[in-house]
């Protein structure tokens, strides 16, 4: 069976490598007509949130406090520390070019996935809008 060359942006069953960031960018392109607005309420509603005490950079401080004990493994760090023997030389380099794309990854998808909740005015414990 001859395999067919279905260029870079396929895997071998034909559906998109990156699943997630085509459905982000999909959602984000739907609502994109909000964007001009969401952005000024978000930043005034954020500036709302400090009320000026503190609070909100104290808050900030004890959750990176919490995270930076948190004894959860890091599934993604791990497997590339864990592996360095096998990485291609020079290792230290595409170690960190490895953690880099790593990065760049979640950072993506956080945000996209924060931005659409923004976009699409989800709520917690919301099934459907009225």
């Amino acid at each position: 069976m001859q395999e067919v060359d279905q260029g870079p942006a396929a895997n071998l069953h034909g559906l998109p490598r990156y699943p997630f960031a085509c459905l982000i960018v999909a959602g984000i392109g739907m609502q994109a007509s909000k964007l001009p607005t969401l952005i000024p309420e978000t930043l005034n509603a954020t500036s709302r949130a400090d009320t000026g005490d503190g609070l909100a950079v104290r808050r900030l401080l004890v959750s990176a406090g919490l995270l930076a004990r948190w004894r959860h493994p890091h599934p993604g760090i791990e497997a590339v520390s864990n592996n360095v023997q096998s990485l291609a030389e020079p290792r230290v380099a595409t170690g960190k070019w490895t953690m880099f794309y790593m990065a760049v990854s979640l950072s993506f998808t956080a945000g996209g996935i924060i931005l659409l909740y923004l976009l699409w005015e989800c709520a917690a414990g919301q099934t459907d809008k009225p």
